[in-house]
């Protein structure tokens, strides 16, 4: 939800919390008056009987007994109708009900968008490693809300105007989720990592997003694994029926052994068809020897876009 949508939709709860509070206070002013009716119309009834049982009374006594009683019955009479009538006036004040102020609305999301814009680059990072796609299709990202939600405890100036909006608009009846809110102010910023601007390919995850984004621009669909516990595998893509576990290397050196060691066990824990190490700076004479024996495709990126080819 935008800003303004947000704002449109405080405002209108405001003015139907407002109603709802001039409704309840109409409703209690007029059960009150309908108890002060009742009220009075016991008294009457009582006093008809009073003095209809004075006029029968055999003895004098017994007179002074009935007005003992009927003056009991009256000063608890006279209390509760004293009684009613106080919560009467109260109730006759007119409400005031404070109406949100949306400048302390903008103020406080503008300190939030300049958090989330100040880390933009660090969110960025953090989503193309934690967020990816699930075996059926789907997107796992609960790693990744986590480290929004690690995000907003651990920032100030976020956890202040969260606080603070939420006190100003609950003074005026209006509860609203403002963490939640601004987790997905986060998500809706930091665009998924096929959405993001070209990734910086001088840092590994970078690189992998590029070997990725070439992939699916040559017709495969997959994603980059988990940050941990890919086995060796940092892309899984399927086209066809093809499988490929692919390991993405951007090393200024050739590469060695240990990657294609790391991407044939990952190539059986994944249950790919094919095993892929992509390097631009090629691979060691060793590493070559090794691949061949395994099976392994030793790929420069450049060549992504022939992958099928290649296999």
């Amino acid at each position: 939800m935008d800003r303004n949508a947000l704002r449109d939709a405080l405002a209108a709860e405001w003015a139907t919390s407002a109603e709802h509070q001039r409704i309840s206070a109409e409703a209690a002013r007029s059960e009150v008056q309908a108890q002060i009716v009742s009220l009075d119309k016991q008294w009457a009834e009582t006093e008809r009987k009073h003095q209809a049982a004075m006029k029968s009374s055999p003895s004098e006594s017994w007179c002074r007994s009935l007005l003992m009683v009927y003056e009991e019955r009256r000063i608890k009479y006279e209390a509760a109708h004293a009684a009613l009538r106080h919560r009467l006036t109260e109730l006759d004040v007119p409400l005031k009900i404070p109406a949100p102020d949306f400048a302390v609305f903008d103020r406080h999301l503008d300190d939030i968008d300049s958090e989330i814009s100040k880390y933009n680059s660090t969110l960025a990072v953090k989503r193309r490693q934690l967020e990816y796609s699930g075996e059926y299709g789907n997107v796992e990202n609960k790693k990744w809300f986590a480290e929004i939600a690690k995000f907003i405890a651990k920032n100030p100036q976020i956890t202040n105007s969260t606080g603070q909006l939420k006190m100003h608009f609950d003074s005026a009846e209006i509860h609203f989720d403002w963490k939640t809110y601004v987790m997905h102010r986060v998500n809706d910023t930091i665009g998924p990592a096929d959405h993001l601007p070209e990734p910086n390919r001088s840092d590994g995850v970078g690189f992998e997003h590029a070997c990725l984004a070439a992939l699916v621009q040559a017709g495969w669909q997959g994603g980059v694994t988990r940050a941990t516990g890919d086995q060796g595998v940092d892309i899984i893509a399927r086209k066809g029926n093809l499988s490929v576990a692919v390991q993405c290397k951007y090393h200024n050196i050739p590469v060695g052994n240990g990657a294609v060691q790391e991407v044939h066990a990952g190539k059986a824990f994944h249950e790919a068809d094919f095993a892929v190490v992509v390097s631009p700076s090629g691979f060691t004479e060793s590493a070559i020897q090794l691949a061949r024996k395994l099976g392994v495709r030793l790929v420069d990126s450049s060549s992504l876009h022939r992958l099928e080819e290649l296999l």
